[in-house]
């Protein structure tokens, strides 16, 4: 199977919140259709709550911000090819970015 593409992961994320503007009566409400960004907020709100139930000696806040720098990554992947690094096979090098930056 191919890696997926950020657009792959953009309609996965997208459908998971179709389902829960449903579930929260959002999408009779309209806000689907005219307020996208207060359904995505919303989610994003109860996905912590539902971390803190869930994964009690979890810090949601820490996870969203690993989510941030995960979905940085993926779009810099996106957006400049890699190669691999002369030094060590396990890590890859952005030659296009200006920054220089080793991968994790």
């Amino acid at each position: 199977m191919n890696e997926p593409t950020n657009a792959d992961r953009a309609q996965w994320a997208r459908y998971a919140a179709r389902i829960f503007a449903e579930q929260t009566n959002q999408v009779a409400a309209g806000d689907w259709e005219h307020d996208r960004r207060a359904v995505y907020g919303d989610l994003l709100t109860d996905l912590l709550h539902a971390i803190a139930e869930d994964l009690p000696d979890i810090d949601g806040a820490a996870m969203l911000d690993g989510a941030v720098d995960n979905f940085r990554e993926e779009v810099h992947e996106e957006q400049f090819p890699f190669d691999r690094c002369h030094n060590c096979a396990n890590r890859r090098y952005y030659p296009s970015c200006k920054r220089g930056q080793w991968c994790r």
